[in-house]
């Protein structure tokens, strides 16, 4: 037979809070006896507890609570267990998960109660942390705008294997493990329960095609962890949907265990971007066929203006007609330019004007050796400014050549052209005779009136006049540099 000392020694030495508590026929209950772990919880001595009602010890909101437990175990007569948050003054919130036994006479009438309880406190914290966080990630992965999603495998892939070893693994091994309502939305679905479970053709379809097996290959040559991998799906209709797809990998061991994901549909973007294209495309179509015209336009009006002036038995005539043929071919070689350029606002100058020369030179067919010495920086300017001021540049070069070198085996002709602050200078001076003294510039001539009505239109200023040795003549003009947007709206006149 077990000794009192013994039984006291046992139930002391358990680490969890034991206790017998007595019924009374009134309904109340008191305390028969406790371990040491229920004075540590209930911080009290034995003798404070020990013959006491319930209500005589605890609070009163903690001694309902123990009276309807306790009252609940006695109506049922069996063992029960529950989860219990009791709040004591100098222990504050805990929480316990309390088994009480109920110990019966020989008519079956339940005369006390065994009791253990197991504080649990920090495991519930733990669990309500946890609750929290995941109602959190719940809440942020619902209500993002994004798709997201958890794609598993069956099997784990061997990530040392090739990439076309492992795309097909991926499609047979793999399926959508979890996702939010925004991506099943994303193929036409109201319920991601739709495609939870589908695997990687569910998404991608039957045929493996080039851009299929590149985009895995991408993702498994980025060590399985890429951002805005575009990949082409279909949606429950079979339509091609575009997606950006941001990609982690979880490895373990060598192994693909599963993938993260975040999915976002672009196929609106790829439909206007396609449009454009196509739009880009017609464009270039329409301003190629636009260039040949105008191309081929100005060659035969060229071509019959040479023909004229070969014809042409007047020399004054023929004069004229030879300086309009090397007006049309400064428009038409600004016009090969800028279309070679392919941009409006990005025409090389300097380019323009070494292709002016050499015209005007096999045009002209002067019988001097003229050397043309070009100083040119690097300057684009739009069309808009391009033509008026090669026009003006044409109508120097031009007087310069038919004027400046009579009966003289050589001349030179020095042209610069410079940028300073957005203000382009253009100078061209020549060793020939110059004006005649009685006049700078022949003020009626056709060719005087462009310069002026040109210069007007960029906005620019110009000198025109002999060297200051007396040995030939000077030109000077700047404007400033403008954007095609910026340029003022002059007509001919």
């Amino acid at each position: 037979m077990v000794s009192t000392s013994y039984s006291r020694q046992i139930l002391d030495n358990i680490p969890n809070s034991v206790f017998v508590v007595n019924v009374h026929d009134t309904g109340l209950f008191s305390i028969k006896d406790v371990n040491k772990a229920q004075l540590a919880f209930i911080n009290k001595e034995r003798d404070e507890i020990v013959g006491k009602y319930t209500h005589e010890i605890f609070p009163a909101e903690v001694a309902n609570h123990l009276k309807n437990v306790y009252q609940r175990c006695v109506n049922e007569g069996e063992r029960i267990s529950y989860e219990e948050k009791i709040n004591l003054p100098d222990k504050g919130e805990r929480y316990y998960l309390t088994t009480l036994t109920p110990l019966k006479d020989e008519d079956g009438a339940v005369t006390s109660l065994v009791g253990t309880s197991i504080d649990i406190t920090e495991q519930k914290l733990t669990e309500q942390s946890l609750r929290k966080s995941e109602e959190q990630y719940r809440g942020f992965v619902q209500n993002s705008t994004e798709g997201i999603y958890l794609f598993e495998f069956r099997d784990p892939i061997d990530t040392t294997l090739p990439p076309l070893e492992q795309i097909p693994l991926f499609f047979k091994k793999g399926y959508m493990a979890a996702c939010n309502e925004v991506m099943a939305e994303m193929y036409g679905y109201n319920d991601s329960n739709i495609i939870i479970g589908k695997n990687l053709e569910f998404f991608f379809g039957n045929e493996k095609s080039d851009h299929i097996i590149e985009y895995f290959k991408g993702i498994i040559e980025a060590n399985y962890k890429i951002k805005d991998a575009l990949s082409i799906e279909l949606d429950k209709d079979g339509n091609p949907k575009y997606f950006l797809n941001s990609i982690t990998g979880i490895i373990k061991d060598g192994y693909l265990t599963r993938v993260w994901g975040t999915q976002k549909d672009v196929t609106t973007e790829k439909a206007a971007e396609k449009q454009l294209q196509e739009s880009l495309a017609e464009k270039n179509t329409l301003l190629s066929e636009i260039h040949h015209r105008v191309k081929n336009n100005l060659a035969v009006v060229s071509g019959m203006m040479q023909l004229q002036a070969y014809e042409a038995e007047n020399d004054s005539l023929k004069e004229k007609l030879y300086d309009s043929v090397v007006r049309i071919k400064t428009m038409a070689t600004v016009h090969e330019l800028l279309y070679q350029s392919q941009s409006f606002s990005k025409l090389e100058f300097s380019d323009t004007l070494t292709r002016l020369v050499e015209n005007i030179s096999e045009t002209l067919q002067t019988r001097t050796n003229v050397e043309v010495d070009i100083d040119c920086e690097l300057i684009h300017l739009n069309i808009n400014q391009a033509i008026p001021a090669s026009l003006i540049v044409n109508e120097v070069l031009t007087n310069t050549y038919k004027h400046a070198f009579p009966n003289k085996e050589e001349g030179k002709i020095n042209f610069t052209l410079s940028e300073k602050d957005k203000l382009i200078r253009i100078e061209i001076t020549d060793n020939g005779i110059g004006f005649p003294s009685e006049k700078n510039t022949e003020q009626g001539s056709l060719g005087v009136h462009l310069i002026d009505v040109l210069s007007q239109q960029i906005e620019a200023n110009y000198e025109y006049t002999n060297n200051k040795d007396g040995k030939g003549t000077y030109f000077s003009m700047s404007f400033k540099r403008t954007d095609s947007s910026e340029i003022a709206d002059h007509q001919l006149s």
